[in-house]
């Protein structure tokens, strides 16, 4: 099984990054054994940022930061994007807004979780269990995310086990993370 994180370059994506990269000193901080968070949120293989294309530079200097200090510890970090297009490009090509009511997040899963999952297939075998950013107050957020039947991608949301909250992953953040992330 491989272990990847999908990387929004946000609060809680980085909190999970900034665990995986300083594992004994956030165990500390959360006053739980290692032996608890490698089995709640294993070791990453792979850090995955799928580029919408429309991000807030300081987004994208945070994306920056992430894959250098990733990078130095010898974790896989890329970046991608939907083939031919980004999302400002397919908004104004079809005419919509990015709120399409009843659409259930369209945009997400068009330029983010296909992306992910298109990437993923092409560079790993077997399955696939990719650790997303959700708070423990986000919990019904869960719920929401779809897995298809006999799919070799499963989800894990580690924030929400170790009910971590964005107050939390703040802490985290300026204990664990060179600059501050919005």
């Amino acid at each position: 099984m491989r272990h990847i994180l999908a990387f929004g370059g946000g609060v809680d994506s980085t909190a999970l990054l900034a665990i995986d990269l300083n594992r004994d000193e956030a165990s500390k901080m959360m006053g739980i054994p290692i032996d608890q968070l490698n089995k709640i949120f294993p070791k990453l293989d792979a850090v995955v940022f799928s580029d919408p294309g429309a991000e807030y530079p300081e987004t994208y200097k945070n994306i920056e930061i992430a894959k250098s200090g990733a990078g130095k510890a010898g974790l896989r970090f890329e970046v991608i994007r939907k083939d031919g297009e980004s999302i400002l490009g397919w908004l104004n090509r079809l005419g919509n807004l990015p709120l399409l009511p009843g659409a259930g997040h369209v945009c997400s899963l068009k330029f983010k979780g296909e992306v992910l999952n298109k990437w993923a297939e092409k560079n790993y075998e077997g399955e696939i269990r990719w650790s997303i950013g959700i708070e423990a107050n986000e919990g019904h957020r869960v719920k929401r995310i779809k897995i298809q039947k006999g799919s070799r991608h499963n989800h894990n949301h580690p924030l929400v086990k170790l009910n971590l909250n964005r107050k939390d992953c703040e802490q985290i953040l300026k204990v664990l993370w060179p600059v501050e992330v919005l």
